[in-house]
């Protein structure tokens, strides 16, 4: 009979190498690691640590694991201070498109507070920005929302920035839309979609 092999595997595996030093000099060591298992698990445990917001959005910009970044959008949800909060916004200028999409996501989650930040970006002169600002806008639960969006198509060139605008306001557009539709509407009145989103919009606040 063979001799059977005694098992002498590094057990740290198992436990996702979570034996190492925690404490915040620690975990932001460990998320230059090259293990991908301790990049997680540090961002993980660095949603407790505000001062992290930083670090996590540097990471985020060169971090290649699909996983390790959505640990790191959800501790900046968790976070969710200036730092963390600008730097996502900040995102929405990349040309990653996953740190992009992930950043809207993340805005999304983070809710109200980002409102003083979305209204800003109504400004960006990039209407890339102003369409994400936008998405964002569409799960924000804030009363200002409809003002911002009227005062957004009153001045919009843009004709895929204005679409996006009419389509949040087919949700939560009132009355007091309807004067911003209609000129919207004609303003436009060759683009086929624009007339079309109007349409419901302005059916919606009937």
């Amino acid at each position: 009979m063979g001799l059977i092999k005694r098992q002498t595997e590094n057990k740290s595996d198992g436990i996702e190498k979570r034996s190492r030093k925690r404490d915040f000099a620690g975990l932001i060591n460990q998320l230059s690691s090259s293990s991908a298992k301790e990049r997680r698990w540090a961002a993980k445990d660095l949603a407790s640590y505000p001062e992290a917001a930083r670090a996590l959005l540097d990471r985020l910009e060169v971090e290649e694991s699909a996983s390790v970044r959505e640990v790191i959008f959800s501790s900046l949800i968790q976070i969710k201070d200036d730092v963390a909060i600008s730097g996502l916004v900040d995102l929405l200028r990349s040309e990653d498109v996953s740190l992009r999409n992930g950043a809207v996501e993340a805005l999304r989650e983070i809710g109200a507070s980002v409102g003083p930040y979305v209204k800003k970006m109504l400004e960006d002169p990039d209407p890339d920005v102003r369409i994400f600002a936008i998405n964002v806008m569409d799960s924000i639960d804030l009363p200002e929302i409809e003002e911002w969006l009227l005062n957004l198509i009153d001045r919009e060139q843009n004709v895929n920035v204005c679409a996006v605008a009419l389509e949040v306001l087919c949700n939560i557009g009132t009355d007091k839309s309807r004067g911003s539709i209609e000129k919207l509407k004609e303003r436009f009145k060759d683009e086929p979609y624009i007339q079309y989103v109007a349409d419901i919009a302005l059916k919606n606040i009937d």
